[in-house]
């Protein structure tokens, strides 16, 4: 959906509305009027549209620049292959300007949920350093892959050595006839072996 949306050129209209309200009406400090507004984020407005079919909605799903917000259907079974694919159509990733940090706030809980269960089960030593893990829903390899990043970065290595954990991430595919699964890795190692620019600092442990 992109700016130009007559609903969400409405809600904006309305926001600046209210803040005008606030300010010279209600007479309302500046910290205050902050306040007020604070839970009001722009990007998630509209939160609902109406579907492009009867009996359907779309609900917003994820903020992936300046210029579009992705959203999905209501009864989409897969939203995050949808918004893994709305990225990969305007070639864009979590960490470029203006893209929702709604995945990199998952990665990070994801992380210190994965550090908490290889100290709690002291895999570095008992299990010779072997982390088995699964993503189980299409769209999910870029996060969790990324969450072993930062819980990785997160550990004590002794005596600043290489790590004695090692992932084990297994994907599972999509519908039979999808290119989506494990895509994300697919284009990190292309974009390392062609020398083209784009590769985070995060990512590069993954090569």
């Amino acid at each position: 959906m992109l700016p130009s949306h007559p609903l969400r050129v409405a809600w904006h209209v309305a926001y600046d509305q209210l803040v005008r309200h606030l300010r010279y009406n209600s007479e309302l400090s500046p910290t205050r009027i902050r306040e007020a507004v604070g839970g009001l984020q722009a990007a998630h407005f509209p939160s609902i549209l109406p579907g492009l079919v009867a009996g359907e909605n779309l609900v917003y799903a994820d903020t992936l620049s300046f210029f579009a917000t992705a959203m999905v259907r209501d009864q989409d079974p897969e939203p995050k292959l949808a918004v893994a694919m709305l990225m990969r159509s305007l070639g864009l990733n979590e960490h470029d300007p203006g893209v929702s940090s709604m995945g990199i706030q998952v990665s990070d809980s994801l992380a210190r949920e994965v550090s908490r269960y290889i100290q709690f089960h002291d895999l570095g030593q008992s299990s010779g350093g072997a982390v088995l893990l699964h993503a189980l829903r299409p769209g999910d390899g870029c996060t969790v892959a990324r969450a072993l990043g930062s819980a990785l970065k997160g550990m004590d290595n002794p005596e600043d050595g290489p790590s004695p954990v090692r992932f084990n991430l297994e994907m599972f595919p999509a519908e039979p006839n999808s290119d989506i699964t494990g895509n994300f890795l697919v284009d990190l190692v292309e974009r390392h072996r062609t020398g083209a620019a784009g590769i985070s600092d995060s990512d590069r442990w993954m090569l």
